[in-house]
């Protein structure tokens, strides 16, 4: 399957022994070899670099990991196993698209038919690949859309329809995803594989959400089906 983690913390912290673990981890991973990719927030911007080969063999990310210090709050990560769709670098994750004047970052993995499901009117957002994950991304993006149109809406009625569309979205599909904007993330667990999730308490407490636990010494909870979790700023704000 493919993998995907994601890290929210208060304040900004270094993001390389996180970044290490998930994309070197101890036993190669030589089965999610179709691609890599990981995206932060700094100062309400989005920077994302990923790549079609696997994650250990990409220079660009070992350049990365070992010369470049990068400081956030926020991020997601993701390694492909390709099952849908090309080998391209239009189809590694993470995928980004513009939504209320924010950057929006979405990870998946599991298998959905989005070409059966119903679109909104007109489509504002459409993929550039040929994944079933953009295409899921720009499907969840379009009904946000048409929901709350060009004003962001509060913080609790975009959890209250989150919470309806995943609610909705159980149709014996087995899909987990992440999405996330500069302000908050949102893990789904839909059945596929697993989940699991964890807390650090510390000065600068941080939430990590990932497909296999990262740090073995650490306790890891795994997420029950159907649950939806709401994390900002190093906490866990709502798990529904």
């Amino acid at each position: 399957m493919c993998r995907m983690a994601a890290l929210s913390a208060r304040y900004p912290l270094s993001l390389q022994s996180f970044m290490t673990y998930f994309f070197l981890p101890l036993i190669p991973d030589t089965y999610n070899k179709d691609g890599w990719g990981f995206a932060c927030f700094l100062e309400g911007e989005c920077l994302m670099f990923k790549g079609r080969e696997p994650a250990r063999e990409s220079t660009l990310l070992r350049v990365i990991l070992d010369r470049v210090e990068l400081k956030s709050n926020q991020a997601i990560l993701h390694v492909r196993r390709a099952t849908k769709g090309r080998v391209t670098m239009a189809n590694a994750h993470p995928f980004v698209r513009e939504l209320w004047g924010m950057p929006w970052v979405f990870v998946h993995h599991g298998e959905v038919d989005v070409i059966n499901r119903q679109h909104p009117g007109p489509q504002r957002f459409r993929p550039v690949g040929d994944t079933d994950t953009e295409h899921l991304f720009c499907w969840l993006l379009n009904h946000m859309w048409h929901r709350f149109q060009d004003r962001a809406p509060p913080t609790e009625e975009l959890i209250s329809w989150m919470a309806d569309i995943t609610c909705s979205a159980k149709t014996g599909e087995r899909c987990n995803f992440i999405l996330a904007n500069p302000h908050i993330v949102f893990a789904f667990y839909g059945g596929h594989r697993s989940l699991f999730w964890r807390i650090e308490e510390a000065l600068n407490p941080v939430v990590q959400v990932s497909s296999t636990p990262l740090f073995q010494a650490e306790t890891w909870q795994e997420f029950r089906k159907g649950e939806l979790k709401v994390i900002a700023d190093g906490a866990i704000k709502v798990s529904l």
